[in-house]
């Protein structure tokens, strides 16, 4: 099995981010976390970056 170490990107076009840099997020790892009371069964509105902060 090919390791991924080192080849990872994280795109993001979320601009008021403090991590935010020319689409892509200035992190090595972020967290994804799940919206409190959501059960739609899509990815879209049910999870969120939980590395998120405001500039």
């Amino acid at each position: 099995m090919e390791t991924k170490l080192g080849k990872q990107s994280i795109g993001c076009e979320v601009s008021s981010c403090a991590y935010h840099c020319n689409n892509a997020c200035e992190l090595d790892r972020i967290t994804v976390r799940a919206c409190q009371n959501c059960t739609s069964g899509h990815a879209d509105s049910e999870t969120l970056c939980g590395s998120y902060q405001t500039k």
